[in-house]
């Protein structure tokens, strides 16, 4: 279970980095709260998943997703998530625009 919860909190973490390198490339402004903002989320998440009951029988399954962990938990994920893949896709519209 230590690896799962490894994986869920790096998972939507990373996505959030990424997200957060391109818009403080556009923006070092933006980027500079968001990276506040991201801090306190992930802090929330680390918190949240380390206190959690992970639900063992769903890690049997073939697919898992984020669908061991309990609804709290996975309430915190969109919040990295969203932002993270916004700011992805606002760098490939930049990118292919500008073409």
């Amino acid at each position: 279970m230590p690896m799962y919860r490894a994986y869920y909190v790096l998972i939507a973490s990373l996505v959030a980095i990424l997200g957060l390198g391109t818009v403080y490339l556009f923006n070092r402004r933006a980027g500079k709260y968001l990276t506040l903002y991201f801090a306190v989320v992930i802090a929330a998440l680390i918190i949240l998943t380390l206190n959690a009951q992970v639900d063992t029988g769903k890690l049997k399954e073939r697919t898992v997703g984020g669908s061991a962990m309990p609804v709290n938990v996975r309430t915190i994920s969109p919040f990295l998530t969203i932002p993270g893949s916004t700011g992805t896709s606002h760098e490939e519209t930049i990118t292919y625009s500008s073409r």
